[in-house]
């Protein structure tokens, strides 16, 4: 019983500390063959091409809010979710596990007036890691450009402390 809790305590303990983590570093990649990093290899994630074209129309999604929201976590920028329809009916009826195929973008303002700096991307698919909800996470500066992307640990540690909502957030 005390080990539990003690595993427990350390597990929030570090997904705290990762919520914190300079978005700079990089992602937890799949293991090459003959290796063993822990992490087996993946259905295929997202290429830039897709993240690109996922950037150029994200903004026809509903917006999870319309005001924007100082994040903690995301560089503590001022953000803004958007998620596809079908992902924003799910979100509103807590209706979990998301559908494959799922979408999700914030964008990160470093002030309430200013151009979009960031972007942070999640998208389900099926296959992709499925101990964290088959979630593959990216981000891109303002204008699209793709910086990390894949098994960004430093967005699953902090997103495995929504698991029971399929690891996204909301804003209560």
């Amino acid at each position: 019983m005390n080990l539990t809790r003690l595993l427990l305590s350390s597990a929030a303990l570090f997904a705290l500390a990762a919520c914190n983590a300079s978005p700079s570093q990089a992602p937890v990649s799949p293991s090459a063959p003959g290796t063993d990093n822990g992490v087996s290899a993946p259905a295929e994630g997202m290429s830039d091409t897709e993240i690109q074209t996922l950037v150029q129309n994200y903004q026809s999604f509903p917006a999870l809010n319309e005001e924007l929201k100082r994040s903690g976590t995301h560089e503590n920028m001022m953000v803004r979710t958007y998620l596809d329809p079908t992902a924003m009916a799910a979100f509103n009826s807590q209706s979990y596990p998301y559908a494959n195929g799922t979408e999700i973008v914030k964008q990160g303002h470093k002030t309430a007036d200013g151009p979009v700096e960031a972007l942070f991307i999640m998208k389900k698919i099926a296959g992709y890691d499925p101990e964290n909800g088959d979630w593959f996470y990216a981000m891109t500066n303002g204008d699209g450009m793709v910086g990390d992307k894949g098994r960004i640990q430093m967005c699953i540690s902090c997103h495995g402390a929504v698991r029971s909502k399929d690891f996204v957030y909301g804003f209560e």
